[in-house]
């Protein structure tokens, strides 16, 4: 009995080895809701928390954290959100919490009284296995004077092992981890995009190095392409106003090679400029992304919806709110 029972055991935990050591195989999923975070109270600084289907039902408010937090990234099984908190008069920090918005966990813990002299931590994005989260830092050059460039960092998701991949001579503004784990790509503000291996091996340069602001960026479903939003402003544009159509805002796509590099839709009409955040859908179909319509003297944001070949625009229905972030599940 004994024999038996260990013969057992030992083919469970080979079982297990075999499966965790599978490749991950990257491919399309069936399109989940999208989560989104609202722009701030202007009294109170505090945010909320949402989801909707792309067909505008399933809307629901969940519950929120009580800081100020943004650039939201689900988890590859949908059950937790990394998100960031924070803003240009704070530290910031990265944390996790399960995607209605309850046990909310801190991973990382700088001082929020030292804005200069502490650490800022934020754009978590998500191993596909789930296994891993990487975040951009400060901690590697920030001064006394000075908070310094962003570099990468990647870290397991109950906060330990954190591991500096990028030596900081860029700034990392952006992270999206791709579908099948072997590489990570990164943005400056200005550019260009990088990858890099999980383990800080191999950066080469990837494209987007034409000086122009890089919002965000994101993998399709079978890792073969990138999806940047970017901005810069429109040579033939008479003036170049905030607000304005000459900000030329662009979703752009690009090869994992580096080749093919095609604006697919630029912002023109109802959509004036773009914001921080571009996704492709799970079931790679659609490119979502967020944008601002001038309104007096203000500005709407709003989530868009194209094709990957730029066709098809239209609004995601978002029941009036004020959109500041948003990550979009797989079902």
């Amino acid at each position: 009995m004994l024999l038996a029972a260990l013969a057992i055991a030992v083919l469970v935990r080979l079982s297990y080895r075999d499966s965790a050591s599978e490749p991950i195989r990257p491919g399309p999923s069936p399109n989940g809701p999208i989560y989104f975070v609202s722009e701030g109270d202007r009294i109170t600084g505090g945010m909320s928390f949402y989801a909707v289907n792309e067909d505008g039902t399933g809307f629901k408010q969940l519950p929120s954290p009580r800081q100020s937090f943004g650039q939201i990234a689900l988890s590859p099984d949908g059950k937790h959100i990394a998100f960031a908190t924070g803003g240009f008069d704070v530290t910031s920090d990265v944390f996790v919490m399960r995607s209605d918005g309850t046990d909310v966990r801190q991973l990382t813990k700088n001082d929020p009284a030292a804005f200069l002299r502490g650490a800022h931590d934020n754009a978590p994005a998500w191993a596909p296995d789930g296994k891993r989260l990487a975040f951009a830092s400060t901690r590697c050059c920030d001064t006394e004077h000075s908070m310094g460039n962003r570099a990468l960092y990647v870290m397991r998701p109950d906060g330990s092992g954190a591991k500096q991949i990028s030596d900081g001579s860029v700034h990392v503004w952006r992270i999206a981890w791709s579908p099948d784990g072997k590489a990570i790509a990164y943005t400056g503000l200005r550019g260009p995009i990088w990858l890099v291996d999980p383990d800080g091996a191999n950066p080469r340069r990837l494209g987007g190095d034409d000086g122009r602001f890089i919002k965000d960026l994101d993998w399709s479903p079978d890792g073969r392409q990138i999806v940047y939003a970017t901005q810069g402003l429109d040579p033939d544009a008479p003036a170049a106003r905030w607000g304005s159509v000459s900000e030329d805002y662009q979703v752009r796509i690009i090869n994992r090679g580096g080749t093919g590099e095609t604006a697919i839709y630029r912002c023109s009409g109802l959509c004036h400029f773009g914001g921080y955040g571009v996704e492709w859908s799970p079931d790679g179909k659609q490119i979502a992304f967020l944008f601002g319509r001038v309104r007096g003297k203000g500005i709407d944001w709003h989530i868009g919806l194209v094709a990957p070949d730029g066709s098809g625009f239209r609004f995601l229905q978002t029941y009036k709110i004020q959109v500041r972030d948003f990550d979009w599940a797989a079902r």
